[in-house]
């Protein structure tokens, strides 16, 4: 199970540090441009990073390069073109369709050169000829592209610069190459330059609110269920509500968060962080109450250790701190993180274990003591109180560990479906909302009184009691007793036996 748990963690911390990514579809990429160059030349202008054109796709580039850094002499500027490729099945982030595209860039700046539509090679890749529209010394200095995206180029697309030379005015002692690094500015934007979110973004504004209304669902039943048994509730009924609170939370803040990405194509700084706070927070508070539910709090025993009650706070912490670092620190903080999942999950499970294995024991031993007793029970019986609680283990350990397989095949899953960001989403949403659903149904307030009073049914005697009388008052104090019992066979009499001889006597 070690391993599924690494892989969970891992992409549960991976998606809080989505977040931190830039999410504006207004970038400013750095791009080097080769002046003088007499070969053609290829750059990736982002890092894995796309863009799905839907409904009337729009897109605005604009190549800007520092003009005190030109040479005197005037040198040959290159042709741009903006590329757009598909990514490959493999996910190598079109580098191979890139690499077929290497051999062919001449013929394909050739036939870019006077394009004005998307051109497609090998059906994964076209581009757009990027106009020079400002000169300095006779070497352009300023690109700039506007383009609609039509209904049959539709795609989601990863973007790259394709710089072709130009036809040299100049003799070979006047040849120099002069590499010059340019500011770039793309705009994308969907539906007529309405949204600036990609085809497979879009959908999360109607997700998020639908997740919100049934999260609204879920705590209002949790509510209603604390009203009705509050007189049963402990302070394990009473965590279990944080950490949901903060997901109720968290989606209010995507919601907004979405729509303004949406309408501004920006996000915010400080909505983006405290979101993804909470988020980190939503999730250390479920890991580390599935881990004090597994250790049996409130529900074998009414308190923890000394050691469990200090080490749970400071993996909450350490697990918090973590996924912080590595927004604002360094990645490398990770494996603090990771390690402390790793090390709840592994506690939870094994905790699950030890108290099933005592309860099976003392099922055992009561089971064993009142077939030697022979004893009876109105209604429940101790061995019932055992299995209630052995039922909850069983089901607990078995959320556990579905929670921890389900997440490692999504997360295989999903990484091929990195330009559909709503399945990504709803796939982790999904399964989180069904864990806590296992959850609520597991520890849910009823009434507890059927559980808390057993009564024994008295067994009946066929012996009887017979005090001896005594002759006078110096008779000795203790009064003598004999017990009488049948001289016949034992026989069995029910309540029905007696209450039909009754009616025959009378």
């Amino acid at each position: 199970m070690l391993f599924p748990n690494l892989i969970v963690v891992y992409f549960m911390i991976l998606s809080t540090t989505e977040i931190s990514q830039t999410l504006c579809r207004h970038y400013y990429p750095a791009a080097t441009v080769f002046y003088g160059d007499i070969s053609p030349r290829i750059t990736s202008l982002f890092h894995q990073t796309g863009f799905g054109f839907h409904n009337n796709g729009y897109l605005s580039f604009e190549l800007l390069c520092p003009t005190s850094h030109h040479q005197p002499v005037p040198q040959d500027s290159p042709s741009i073109i903006l590329f757009l490729c598909e990514p490959n099945e493999d996910k190598d982030s079109a580098q191979k369709t890139i690499d077929m595209e290497v051999s062919h860039m001449e013929q394909s700046c050739q036939t870019y050169d006077s394009s004005t539509q998307p051109f497609r090679k090998y059906n994964s890749c076209g581009g757009y000829n990027v106009k020079c529209v400002r000169y300095l010394s006779g070497s352009c200095v300023k690109w700039e592209r506007e383009a609609v995206i039509s209904r049959e180029d539709e795609g989601y697309y990863e973007f790259y610069l394709l710089q072709c030379p130009n036809e040299s005015k100049y003799d070979d002692d006047h040849y120099i190459i002069s590499p010059t690094v340019c500011q770039g500015n793309l705009t994308l934007m969907n539906d007529g330059g309405s949204s600036h979110l990609g085809s497979g973004e879009e959908p999360l504004l109607y997700a998020y609110p639908l997740l919100l209304m049934v999260w609204t669902v879920i705590l209002f039943l949790w509510g209603i269920n604390w009203l009705y048994y509050k007189q049963y509730s402990n302070p394990l009924h009473k965590l279990l509500i944080v950490s949901p609170c903060f997901k109720y939370v968290v989606l209010l803040l995507s919601i907004v968060q979405w729509n303004s990405i949406a309408n501004t194509g920006y996000e915010q700084p400080l909505l983006r962080t405290v979101t993804l706070v909470l988020s980190s927070a939503e999730d250390a508070t479920l890991f580390m109450t599935l881990m004090l539910a597994a250790e049996g709090w409130c529900v074998i025993r009414p308190y923890i250790g000394k050691v469990k009650h200090a080490l749970i706070p400071v993996l909450f912490l350490v697990f918090l701190a973590s996924v912080i670092c590595v927004i604002w620190i360094h990645s490398y903080f990770m494996a603090f993180a990771i390690c402390s999942i790793v090390f709840v999950i592994y506690r939870a499970l094994k905790w699950c274990s030890f108290n099933l294995d005592m309860l099976n024991r003392q099922i055992l031993a009561v089971q064993q003591l009142v077939t030697l007793k022979q004893l009876h029970f109105h209604g429940l019986s101790i061995v019932d109180q055992l299995q209630r609680k052995r039922d909850i283990y069983i089901r607990l350990r078995m959320v556990i560990a579905m929670y921890t397989m389900v997440f490692a095949i999504i997360t295989t899953m999903s990484s091929f479906l990195s330009e559909f960001k709503y399945v990504q989403v709803l796939s982790f949403e999904i399964p989180e909302l069904v864990v806590y659903i296992c959850i609520g149904c597991i520890f849910r307030l009823r009434d507890f009184r059927v559980y808390e009073e057993i009564e024994v049914v008295v067994p009946r005697e066929d012996s009887v009691v017979i005090f001896l009388p005594y002759p006078d008052m110096n008779w000795p104090k203790r009064q003598k007793l004999i017990l009488g019992v049948p001289e016949e066979e034992e026989k069995t009499v029910t309540p029905a036996d007696e209450k039909k001889t009754l009616i025959e006597e009378g």
